[in-house]
C-alpha cells in the first residue's frame, strides 16, 4: 500500500526551501497528518495536531536501487506520519524520495 516516488534533482538545489515546502503542505493538509486507532473494535481516523514533519537528509555511496529498497518500508497505521520524505546525495547525484500510504492519498493528487 506504499506509493513511493523518486526524483533525481539537478541544478542549484535549495534544500531548506524544499523542506519548508513539505512542512507547509503537512501543516495545511490534515490527510498528511492522519493516522488510525482502533477504539472499541472501530477504526477511528485521528489527526496529529502537532504538525510534525520529519525531513531526513543523508549521504551514501549506495546505488539508487539500494537506497529505494531501504527507504520503502511498511507503515504503521497507528503511528503517524503516513508520509516519508528523504533527501539523498549519492554517487554525485541528488534524489528526493517520497513515500506515502495510499490511505492518505487518492493516487492522482
Amino acid at each position: 500500500y506504499n506509493m513511493p516516488l523518486v526524483f533525481e534533482l539537478s541544478g542549484k538545489i535549495d534544500k531548506k526551501r524544499i523542506e519548508k515546502t513539505f512542512g507547509t503542505l503537512v501543516e495545511r493538509h490534515e490527510a498528511l497528518r492522519t493516522y488510525f486507532e482502533v477504539i472499541e473494535d472501530t477504526i477511528v481516523q485521528k489527526i496529529d495536531a502537532t504538525n510534525k514533519f520529519e525531513w531526513i537528509e543523508r549521504n551514501t555511496n549506495e546505488n539508487i536501487e539500494a537506497i529505494v529498497d531501504k527507504f520503502v518500508k511498511p507503515f504503521v497505521l497507528e503511528q503517524g506520519p503516513l508520509l516519508r520524505v528523504e533527501f539523498v546525495e549519492a554517487r554525485e547525484k541528488t534524489y528526493l524520495l517520497l513515500d506515502m500510504h495510499h490511505i492518505i492519498s487518492d493516487g492522482v493528487s
